[in-house]
């Protein structure tokens, strides 16, 4: 009996040292966002795609510290994490994640980003919406919100009835009607 006993013990100390050391090697393999505040965006000085591993743990960084959601998810590309970046270097600031979060930060809390939040909102309409002039004085609505006059709904809908394709969605006739006005200056 004795003879168990002491193996027993023998197998609860390995177990218990194992454990020790496991708990320990986890700890020390836990990944600290706060240790990377201070860094360079991975983004900042490499041409990126939004699928490089590196650029995704620069997003996860990012959402580490900042709250965003389905719309915000639109300033998390490459090009304009880069040109949010850019204009923080040019205000004499670091490129830190710190001056990134800080910024988006500010920067939810600011009119621009309501207005950011309501264009991107609206596009979305836009693009859920097919043309059907049937409905055209509710559908109007979205352009007289991008800041469309009557004189301007009136040569839209004049693009959508004689020149643009059949069967779009406002997007596609907005963006087509745009380049026909971009084609004329």
């Amino acid at each position: 009996m004795k003879n168990i006993l002491v193996k027993l013990s023998s197998v609860l100390s390995i177990c218990f040292l194992l454990l020790i050391n496991v708990s320990s090697g986890v700890a020390q393999n836990q990944f600290s966002y706060e240790s990377f505040l201070q860094k360079q965006p991975y983004f900042v000085a490499h041409k990126t795609l939004p699928t490089d591993s590196l650029f995704l743990q620069d997003l996860k960084i990012i959402k580490h510290f900042v709250k965003l959601d389905s719309v915000d998810a639109e300033l998390l590309k490459p090009n304009v994490l880069t040109a949010l970046m850019l204009d923080q270097v040019n205000a004499g600031n670091e490129a830190t994640f710190q001056v990134l979060i800080n910024y988006f930060n500010d920067f939810k809390k600011s009119i621009a980003y309501a207005d950011f939040r309501k264009g991107l909102l609206l596009y979305r309409d836009m693009e859920r919406q097919k043309v059907d002039l049937n409905r055209w004085e509710e559908h109007k609505e979205l352009f007289v919100k991008l800041g469309f006059t009557e004189a301007d709904l009136e040569d839209f809908k004049d693009y959508i009835i004689n020149r643009a394709p059949k069967d779009i969605n406002y997007k596609e006739a907005y963006v087509g009607y745009m380049k026909e006005i971009a084609a004329l200056k």
